[in-house]
């Protein structure tokens, strides 16, 4: 049973990936005015952000649970979803991206 959940568990891990969010981001970015190298170093940092932080994230986890780290995790989406309607600067939206990161390994 146990292996089942695995597997279960890490193809949806697996299809997760195939999120076409990040492809109407990009054509919305543009439409905002981002050049097309802003755009590819926000997504470079969120997924940067989201390899290098998965094992510091899974550590916090066990540390204080996994309710807190999820907590954390949605607090971290909701400050890239607020950044993303406020924020023009290419260089703020790095950071937002990273914050995504952050979140999405949270």
């Amino acid at each position: 049973m146990k292996n089942r959940t695995v597997l279960l568990y890490m193809t949806f891990v697996f299809l997760s990936n195939f999120s076409t969010i990040l492809y109407f981001l990009t054509v919305y970015l543009e439409f905002v005015g981002f050049s097309m190298v802003a755009i590819s170093s926000m997504m470079i940092a969120y997924q940067v952000s989201k390899f290098i932080l998965e094992v510091p994230t899974g550590y916090i986890a066990d540390r204080f649970g996994r309710k807190t780290s999820g907590l954390v995790g949605v607090v971290g989406m909701l400050g890239y979803y607020a950044a993303l309607l406020l924020v023009r600067s290419p260089l703020l939206l790095i950071g937002a991206f990273a914050l995504k990161g952050f979140a999405v390994a949270c």
